[in-house]
């Protein structure tokens, strides 16, 4: 399958003017341009494997036909340099503006620099379906003599199918970009003529989304009893298919840690989904549990289940080599906020009846914290851009020390609270009484419910681009 030539030509491009232009600006040499793009390519590109840097041209000629990806990948791959990095998205900001206002913003170069416009710019381009219609057009219409969507336009469509996706289902929003049959054949295309290792990634990351789609289907149905049998059925389904690929992948999970990131969320999400008639999951969280349940075998199970599907997920960032934070994508830095939100409040949960309280050492949630502040506050370094700001590991590591904050507190007046009542009560509080809705802190802490506790903004993100950092935790909006 041929690829398809770049829509933008360099006669029509925006950068004429060259106020969007890296080299013109001083900013960049064209030696340090193709050290990025190779680190780009080489570390990078393993955490979002939708979207590459084409090879066989030369920087300049990529900066001149491509200038919308180049620039995005110079910012991304710049984020050990606040100040560059947030110039080159400063002149990324400038061409998105110019095309915007010239009329030329649809383009493959444009949706490959910028997949937070995943669903409009996928709609214009028509990428979302083969470009030669079989239905309506007699002759084959305009496309009838083109090649068919090559494999760059192909990991751009899943690539925006899994973000859109992915955030909308983490952030509990609408999902407005959904699966279809066509992404599915192409990723297996693309896995099996693959151009780079990361294209065998493909396919099973799109597996495994969609199977989160089917579990956040159960969550947001309002279901009758039927209702209720088939979900449970539907939740089965999706661990067997989960064990199935798992079972199945060609390479080791850990290749791949975006794979890996998504078999631990799926994991967590059905220790969520109670298939068993359970009362609990996160979707419980809010409704009391009576007395009786709290020494139920149930209980055990489901906090057992969850706090290890967290765990997995934190481990990640644990492990992590010192120095990778910045090249891990927004979808993965959500993840690990999402388990490290969701394993507090478990923990909380297993310290209220002396029948969970073993389950707490698993976590060790005091430790954890304590490790995952240290790192983001090493990450976010001395380095501020040209306003004084920090980096975005700053702002998260302001972020992850009033979670730590907060739950020392919620833990102190559970001790307390322990202690006064040993023996003065014949029921165990509820799992309400830390639901996400029910937390009141004071004004230095957050509200931690499953749809605010997640990274709500780009800013300084090293993948992505930057804007004011102000609107730190406001509305999410994804780019790798």
């Amino acid at each position: 399958m041929a690829e398809i030539e770049t829509r933008v030509s360099t006669s029509n491009r925006v950068l004429d003017d060259h106020s969007s232009d890296p080299f013109d600006s001083g900013l960049l040499s064209y030696e340090v341009a193709g050290n990025l793009i190779e680190y780009y390519n080489t570390k990078m590109v393993t955490h979002y494997p939708f979207v590459i840097v084409p090879k066989g041209q030369s920087v300049k000629e990529m900066a001149q036909n491509r200038p919308g990806l180049c620039l995005a990948a110079f910012a991304a791959a710049s984020h050990d340099n606040v100040q560059l990095q947030r110039s080159l998205n400063t002149l990324f900001n400038k061409l998105i503006s110019a095309r915007l206002l010239k009329g030329c913003f649809a383009s493959l170069d444009i949706l490959q620099g910028l997949l937070v416009h995943v669903a409009c710019i996928i709609s214009d381009l028509r990428i979302d379906q083969p470009r030669k219609p079989r239905l309506w057009s007699v002759d084959g219409g305009k496309e009838r003599d083109s090649a068919d969507w090559g494999t760059e336009e192909m990991r751009a469509l899943a690539g925006a199918y899994y973000l859109s996706s992915n955030t909308s289902i983490l952030l509990h929003k609408s999902r407005h970009f959904t699966h279809s049959s066509y992404i599915s054949r192409c990723v297996e295309y693309i896995s099996a003529n693959a151009q780079v290792s990361t294209d065998t990634h493909l396919q099973y990351l799109i597996q495994l989304q969609r199977l989160t789609e089917e579990i956040d289907d159960v969550w947001n149905a309002d279901l009758d009893d039927l209702g209720k049998q088939r979900a449970g059925e539907t939740i089965r389904h999706v661990a067997t298919q989960c064990e199935t690929i798992k079972s199945s992948l060609p390479f080791p999970i850990n290749e791949s840690l975006p794979i890996l990131f998504q078999f631990n969320l799926l994991e967590l999400f059905l220790s969520q989904s109670s298939p068993g008639g359970s009362h609990y999951g996160v979707d419980k969280f809010e409704k009391p549990v009576l007395a009786q349940h709290s020494q139920n075998s149930n209980l055990i199970d489901w906090l057992s289940a969850s706090i290890s599907a967290a765990q997995s997920i934190i481990r990640i960032i644990i492990v992590l080599p010192s120095g990778e934070e910045a090249i891990l994508s927004n979808i993965s830095w959500i993840i690990i906020y999402c388990a490290l939100s969701l394993a507090v409040r478990l923990d909380l949960t297993a310290a209220k009846t002396a029948s969970t309280q073993f389950l707490r050492r698993f976590l060790d949630m005091s430790q954890t914290l304590r490790q995952i502040c240290i790192r983001l506050e090493a990450a976010s370094g001395e380095d501020v851009d040209e306003t004084g700001d920090h980096n975005a590991f700053y702002h998260l590591a302001l972020r992850a020390r009033r979670l730590e904050k907060w739950y020392q507190k919620q833990s102190a007046e559970e001790q307390g609270n322990s202690s006064h009542d040993h023996g003065a009560t014949d029921h165990d509080p509820s799992l309400s009484d830390i639901a996400p809705s029910s937390v009141a802190v004071s004004d230095d802490s957050l509200d931690f419910g499953m749809s605010s506790v997640l990274f709500s903004d780009t800013l300084g993100f090293p993948m992505h681009l930057d804007i004011e950092n102000e609107g730190m935790w406001s509305d999410f909006t994804p780019a790798g």
